[in-house]
Order: structure tokens, then sequence, then C-alpha cells
């Protein structure tokens, strides 16, 4: 050993006996830690030998049938956000209620349950907005919150919404490239398209302004839900005054069952929840524009077979709609679900989407360099990037749909081409980049080049 190795080892092991000499503590840590630790040690890797041994000589129990019930039951609670009260311990709108101290508060009664007196501050000498008449800032707040077409998004245990860019954003059965991502469990997914709204922060900045265009924002809007459970989340987490000035709304709902059979399905493409749906609208009193979309996931034959669930527009009778109620339904007009189905006093009319081309996968190549809206940095695709498309033929034949996935992201794209000169336009999703920008600095930083599927 070389004598410099000798001599630091001298040092390390004097150090150590003046450390423990001049702390015995550290010596008796040392003496009964050490023994704990290895036998925590040895405890876990025994439990881990022993687990592995049971998985590789015991095959998993597989669950049964009322088993995976139950778990997707306590699944689907779980993942449902929770209801407000009717009356709210703190006011938000003005005038403030009287502060009634509770003369015997709860002993474990957390912040959120305590009642507080509430002290709002008038500003109407200092802000000169509020010096305008009410009439001119009722103007305001509706040019700034209303006329929106917002889609109310299903989330995990919370709602959430997207306002609609499309200028047909109104059409019953369009495609709508802002609310198609989603997982496996029919969540959404927040992505960078469209680009984020914020109504909330204007109301949410004071009190006063509250007030005032709460109502507008629920009366000038058209809310749109693609899921029953958004609809019945929405009833839930909305105060009932405000649920009631809703005026313009549009449901767009698949079941995914087949109505053939009288088999009861599971929740929520049962009778239950789709009541407790139209109870929601119901609720809805100062409705004047109602559209329900309503898709199923059998197809229909000939007007013999039995009719697939007479129950189905009887509920939707409850709803009072004070101007245009239009329910789309899937079977054609020579079916006999149109005599044995409909109410004849129903208070709706029955509309049918135009008869749609199939939709083709078909090989695509991008014809122009884009700019992806739904990644959160616009990562750009180039020319001539291949992968695949879902095309189909618009409703007057002039142009060709073709829509592309794009997997960095799980976005969705929208081209249109026109049959007459042959030429590509991006429509939703992404936005084209300019011939005399590609040779900016930077443009190509990110790029990705997959597309629906991978080649």
């Amino acid at each position: 050993m070389p004598r410099r190795d000798i001599v630091d080892t001298c040092k390390n092991i004097g150090i150590i006996g003046l450390l423990v000499v001049s702390c015995p503590l550290w010596t008796i840590c040392i003496i009964i830690g050490y023994p704990i630790a290895y036998l925590i040690k040895h405890s876990k890797q025994r439990r881990h030998r022993r687990e592995r041994a049971r998985w590789f000589w015991e095959p998993p129990q597989l669950l049964t049938d009322e088993e995976k019930e139950a778990l997707y039951l306590k699944r689907r609670e779980a993942s449902r956000p929770k209801a407000l009260p009717k009356t709210r311990l703190r006011a938000l709108t003005l005038p403030l209620p009287v502060f009634v101290p509770d003369p015997e508060p709860p002993m474990r009664a957390s912040k959120r349950e305590k009642l507080v007196q509430q002290v709002t501050i008038d500003q109407l000498e200092s802000c000169t907005l509020f010096k305008l008449p009410l009439e001119l800032r009722t103007i305001i707040w509706t040019y700034t919150l209303g006329g929106n077409h917002i889609h109310i998004l299903k989330k995990r245990r919370r709602l959430g919404n997207t306002y609609c860019p499309s200028e047909d954003a109104e059409q019953v059965g369009r495609r709508d490239m802002c609310v198609l991502s989603k997982d496996e469990r029919g969540f959404c997914r927040s992505t960078a398209y469209p680009e984020k709204a914020w109504p909330l922060a204007l109301i949410s900045s004071c009190r006063q302004i509250y007030s005032e265009a709460i109502n507008i924002l629920y009366s000038t809007n058209t809310f749109a839900f693609d899921d029953i459970d958004a609809l019945l989340w929405f009833g839930s987490t909305v105060l009932p005054q405000r649920l009631s000035l809703v005026t313009s709304l549009h449901f767009d709902w698949v079941f995914l069952r087949s109505f053939l059979t009288r088999t009861e399905a599971r929740p929520p493409n049962d009778k239950p929840t789709w009541e407790n749906a139209c109870e929601v609208l119901a609720s809805m009193t100062k409705l004047r524009n109602l559209k329900v979309n309503i898709k199923m996931q059998s197809s229909y034959g000939p007007p013999q077979f039995n009719p697939l669930y007479p129950e189905f527009l009887d509920p939707l009778c409850s709803v009072h709609v004070n101007g245009n109620f239009e329910v789309y339904v899937p079977w054609p007009e020579d079916h006999l679900m149109e005599i044995q189905t409909v109410p004849r006093d129903a208070p709706f009319q029955i509309r049918r989407l135009p008869a749609k081309s199939p939709v083709n996968r078909v090989d695509f190549v991008i014809p122009f360099t884009v700019q992806c809206l739904h990644c959160q940095d616009y990562t750009t695709i180039k020319k001539g990037v291949e992968g695949y498309a879902d095309q189909m033929q618009s409703e007057d034949e002039t142009a060709v749909i073709l829509w592309t996935f794009h997997t960095f992201c799980g976005g969705w794209i929208e081209f249109t081409l026109d049959k007459w000169n042959g030429q590509y336009s991006v429509t939703q999703g992404a936005t084209r980049v300019p011939e005399q920008d590609l040779s900016l600095p930077g443009l190509d930083k990110r790029e990705d080049r997959r597309l629906l599927p991978e080649r």
C-alpha cells in the first residue's frame, strides 16, 4: 500500500475514534440503529420475494361480473365533482346578507364551514367605470361575455370549458376539433387549441362586476355538451337560480348500447340517467333554443322490428322551450319508431341529419407547412410529411374534408380540398405557415413528423 494511502487511512481512523470518544451518543446510535436498519431491509426483501413467488405460482384471480360492475360504479362516483349547496356560506352577489353570528359554532368546524362577516369596499367614486350608467355597463358586459359557443368538458372531478373558434359552431352534427382529444375513460385532455378564454377573470375581479355580469354569462351564451355526465354535473355544480337563466343549449350524445334488447345497461347509458338528464333540461325554464342530437350504436332495420326504446322521447316532453326545440333522431323517416315512439303532443320537432358520405381511411401527404395549434409551443409539421387521414365528402359535394391526427400532442387537424381548383386549405387545429416565413430562424426548432398512424 502506498505511503500516502496509509497516512489517509490513519487520519480517517483517528477522526472516527475522536468522534466516538468525544460523542458517546453517536456510538449508541450506531450500535442500536445499524441492526434495526438491517432488519427493516431484510424484511422488505423477504416480503418482495414472497410476493414474486406468489405471483409466479398463483395466477391472479379474475373479477366476477358483479365485482366489475361495483368497481365501475365506484370509479364513476369517485370522478364526480362535489355538488354545490343550494345556499352558499359566503355570498358573492350584492347586497350582502346581514351577518348573524352562530351562538354555538361546531367544535371541529373548518374554515370553510365557519360563518364569517363579509366586507365589501365601495368603489363607485374611485373607479371611473362605475361612473357610467348601468345600461352602458350592461352593454359592455354583454359584448365581453356574450355571444359565444362554449363547450362544457368532462374532466376528472371537475368540469372544464373551451370557447369554440369555428364559424359554424351552431351546426348540429359537425365535428369539433377542439373537443376530440380524450383519454380512455372519456375525460377531455387539455391542449393549446383553441386559445384559452378566461371570462371568469373579469367577473372575479370585483363583487360589483360579478353582481352585474354573472347573469349575462349564462343568458347570452350557447352551452354545448357532448357527454351526458357533463350535463348532469353542470346541473349539480351550478346554482339553481343561475341554471334557470340558460337560454341556448346543444346536447350531442351517443348511446353505447343496443336498444334491440330489454336488458338494462350500465350508467350512463341506462334509462334512469337519461331521465335525470331530462330533469336538468327541464330545470332551465328560460330556454329559447334547444337542440338535442341523439345517436345510437345499433343500426335500424326494416319497420317490422320492435320499437327500440319506447320511453326514449317521453322524458323530453317535460322540457319547456319558448322557441326552437329540435330533436335529431337516428332512424329513417319511414321507420316504425316514428309512429310508436314520438308522442302526439310532443313540444319538439323531429329532425334528421343529412345523409353523409362514408368516412374512408386514405393515404395523406401534408400539402404545405403548418403549425399545430394543439401543441403548447406550436410544433411545425413540414410539407410532404406522409401519413393517413379520414376522408369524407362535404354536404354540397364541392369539397373533400380530411381529418388527420397529430400523435405528438393528441390533437386533430382538418384540411379541406376544393374539387374545382384542387387547392388545399387548413380549417381547424393548425395554421398555414407562409412561404416567406419558412426561412426564419428557429421555425424548424421543434418538428414532429408523426401523423395518424405512424408509418
